[in-house]
């Protein structure tokens, strides 16, 4: 379809034609007969709200896309390729009615997968080579009115504008999830889907906004919004479900291709950085082009899965305000001092629970400890920066590493680096008086402190240097600046290990 903005319902008109016409004239005929039965009752069952469950399912030809699996042959040079992390916002879900009439889908509100009108999915288990937490979310539910002749289904891919800077750290569900956010100013990743080949630790189709700038204060603006409308005509909600077809995504894409430097592409695949000569040809598969508002071609991701809608209806929603909720009512005696320790564990281990009502809050690698450690968590201690360190096998989590905080303005050494200090040094050398903060992590590998002055305020520059005893490890240093005092926040799927000395 055409790339435009959402349209309120009032300026949506939508003809029936051709087979939907027939598929839907018995659901039709049955609607008039009722109507013109029920003489002159005010109303009829129709105009009752129905919950949907509509189901999402990732597709690699007949075979479903999953953690742990290999699917190929993709793209141009006919890839093989795992899914290492799939992740995908959905919003603004619309039925319509052969009439053409536009009824909004009203996302039910979980504090979970689903508040403000957002849904997101997540197909990442934590088995094979996807990290994070074993969680999924593959549907969406919401309520509407149970009309008979839904013929359509609208939904926008990614997040509205107004919802696309908010703070990840300290937000509700779902605008918390770790690896779905990239900063304050750029906002979260739209469409998320890491993939391991031959040839790439990791290729992208990250798709998001693009050349933002503004503040908090003041509002942002994208020089590339990147609004993804979708419609799916012939679709019967409450029957149907809907196919994310990855091989139609990813055809005409060379997932072994060199990494193109001197075009200004910096990683495999795309993450909607300008110019990146591989996003177009992702993008146009959405329906729209990158960087430009110009009419792009048919989408070729979304379809409609006939049949797919389960039978069951869905659970009850448990109440309980959970942590970025607004009701969620934190005790002040919880407002104290908490730093790590070396010695001393304090801090969650991976995988033990947190129990808020009948909701599971795992603190693992797919978690980020500022979620709870906020003015609307249960935290103890207000964090102001916190994260995990691993080993380099990425399993066991490493107690006893220094946490470095360098200031915007001093980065560690690069190479080829004019700064003077800089000069006959390797990259990541720095200077001991630039430091602002050290941390250091817990026998469970995480570090975290309520007791950093304004000088330590990201953004900042990380760097990690093992025990001194550990003469195999090497020192990691980020290759940017941290957006974020929640390190989890994008290291939740992508652990952050120690690298090996050798």
């Amino acid at each position: 379809m055409p790339n435009t903005k959402f349209e309120t319902p009032e300026r949506v008109v939508h003809a029936l034609l051709g087979s939907k016409a027939r598929r839907f004239a018995p659901a039709m005929a049955m609607a008039v007969a009722i109507t013109a039965s029920s003489g002159g009752c005010q109303g009829t069952s129709e105009d009752a709200p129905r919950t949907f469950v509509i189901p999402f399912t990732p597709m690699f030809g007949t075979e479903v896309v999953r953690c742990g699996a290999t699917f190929g042959p993709a793209g141009t040079s006919g890839a093989e390729f795992e899914v290492k992390d799939f992740l995908a916002f959905v919003h603004s879900v619309e039925l319509v009615r052969a009439s053409g009439e536009v009824v909004p889908l009203a996302l039910v509100e979980d504090q979970e997968w689903q508040g403000g009108g957002v849904a997101l999915l997540d197909f990442n288990d934590a088995t094979g080579d996807c990290s994070g937490d074993p969680e999924t979310n593959t549907q969406i539910v919401g309520t509407a009115p149970d009309h008979a002749d839904y013929v359509s289904i609208r939904f926008g891919v990614g997040l509205p504008a107004a919802l696309n800077h908010l703070d990840a750290v300290t937000a509700k569900a779902p605008f918390n999830k770790p690896s779905t956010w990239w900063s304050w100013k750029d906002g979260y990743k739209f469409f998320q889907l890491s993939t391991a080949t031959a040839a790439h630790e990791s290729f992208f189709v990250h798709i998001g906004a693009t050349a933002c700038e503004g503040s908090l204060d003041q509002g942002f603006s994208c020089a590339g919004e990147h609004e993804i409308a979708i419609e799916l005509e012939d679709f019967v909600p409450g029957q149907d479900g809907v196919r994310i077809n990855l091989a139609n995504l990813l055809a005409g894409v060379d997932m072994n291709a060199p990494v193109d430097f001197a075009s200004g592409d910096f990683v495999a695949g795309c993450m909607s950085f300008d110019p990146d000569p591989e996003c177009d040809p992702i993008f146009t598969k959405f329906g729209r082009h990158f960087m430009s508002d110009e009419t792009g071609p048919a989408q070729r991701v979304f379809e409609v899965d006939v049949g797919a809608a389960p039978d069951e209806t869905p659970d009850a929603v448990d109440p309980t305000p959970q942590p970025g909720s607004d009701e969620f009512e934190r005790d002040p005696a919880l407002d104290s001092a908490n730093v790590s320790q070396r010695d001393l564990a304090r801090s969650h281990a991976p995988d033990s629970i947190l129990q808020i009502g009948d909701r599971t809050h795992r603190r693992g690698p797919g978690s980020q400890c500022m979620g709870c450690h906020q003015d609307k968590g249960p935290g103890r201690g207000l964090f102001k920066v916190a994260g995990t360190i691993w080993q380099p096998d990425r399993t066991t989590p490493y107690g006893g590493a220094t946490v470095k905080l360098l200031p915007i303005a001093a980065p560690p050494c690069q190479a080829d680096d004019a700064r003077d200090h800089c000069q006959g040094q390797a990259p990541g050398y720095y200077r001991e008086e630039d430091v602002v903060a050290t941390l250091v992590t817990d026998p469970n590998g995480n570090y975290y402190s309520t007791e950093l002055g304004p000088e330590a305020d990201p953004p900042f520059w990380p760097v990690v240097e093992p025990d001194p005893a550990d003469l195999d490890l090497a020192a990691k240093v980020m290759g940017h600046p941290a957006a974020s005092g929640s390190c989890n926040m994008c290291h939740g799927s992508i652990k952050l290990e120690l690298a090996s000395g050798d």
